[in-house]
């Protein structure tokens, strides 16, 4: 992710908005088949996890094991990849390096403290209902980064089709507050959107 970032600064100003248009349908691909993947496992993942899990444990138990380990290091390094360009499109798009830090160490911060309480067993979730909660959620953030990446690609001199500004929302999306922040950083609301933006959203 840091090897990203300082790429993406040295970079000039076209390829750097053509880099984070590339990131940003990244990021956009790793949260649409994240939504997916929960709406198909979110009932049987419970029991299809712990089945798994034990049949692995009582084969060949050494090498059983390690395949174990290994298959949760992949599994782990996918999700921090996912991570990586999902935080990198959320920088990119935010006007100050401040926000998107803050919010990825509080969510970094919450997610070990989540894991840590299922793991200790203080905290039970019912998983097919979280599933579809963040779910929906990540349908609102990929929809932000599809209208995101659409205007870096513009600004990369990629797309010039649908430029024509439908309206004004720079009462509501006014550039350096902190409001703009997050409806540009979530939802990926443009101040003036164009007609290829809000179709792509």
């Amino acid at each position: 992710g840091v090897a990203l970032r300082v790429l993406s600064h040295d970079l000039p100003q076209r390829q750097q908005e053509g880099l984070e248009t590339v990131v940003g349908f990244l990021a956009v691909g790793m949260v649409t088949y994240m939504v997916v993947w929960m709406r198909r496992h979110s009932r049987d993942l419970k029991g299809t996890l712990e089945g798994a899990t034990a049949e692995a444990l009582s084969g060949a138990s050494d090498r059983a094991g390690r395949a174990l380990v290994v298959m949760a290091f992949l599994a782990v390094l996918r999700e921090g990849f996912e991570t990586v360009v999902f935080l990198l499109a959320a920088f990119n798009e935010s006007g100050s390096g401040a926000s998107p830090v803050a919010g990825a160490i509080v969510g970094i911060v919450l997610a070990v403290a989540l894991g840590w309480g299922i793991y200790r067993g203080g905290v039970r979730l019912n998983l097919a209902k979280f599933f579809r909660v963040t779910g929906l959620v990540l349908v609102f953030v990929a929809a932000g980064l599809v209208m995101t990446a659409l205007h870096t690609a513009h600004e990369a001199g990629w797309l010039d089709a649908g430029q024509r500004q439908l309206f004004d929302m720079s009462w509501l999306v006014r550039p350096g507050t902190v409001r703009a922040s997050l409806l540009t950083g979530i939802l990926g609301l443009q101040p003036r959107p164009v007609v290829v933006e809000l179709v792509g959203w």
